[in-house]
């Protein structure tokens, strides 16, 4: 009877599991939130940068990088930053 009880907990931990993966996938699809903004448009690249640093880098390095690929590559970029905080 006991290798029933630790079959389910096994069952119990898959399923929170996937619930947890699968819940903020749902719900963007549900809300329909868009990860680029509105001013991107369809022939735009998306970089997206994980930095510490300040508003004004990232503005320079963005600007500065979406002229580099434009001109090199023929399209512009869009820089999504994620901010990395330490605390």
């Amino acid at each position: 009877m006991r290798a029933h009880g630790t079959r389910l907990q096994r069952y119990v931990w898959i399923i929170l599991f996937l619930f947890v993966l699968v819940t903020p996938l749902a719900l963007r699809v549900a809300v329909g939130e868009s990860r680029t903004p509105t001013s991107v448009g369809k022939n735009t690249a998306t970089l997206v940068v994980v930095t510490p640093n300040a508003e004004s880098i990232r503005s320079e390095f963005a600007d500065a990088f979406s002229a580099w690929h434009e001109k090199r590559f023929g399209k512009r970029v869009f820089v999504d930053y994620r901010i990395y905080e330490r605390r």
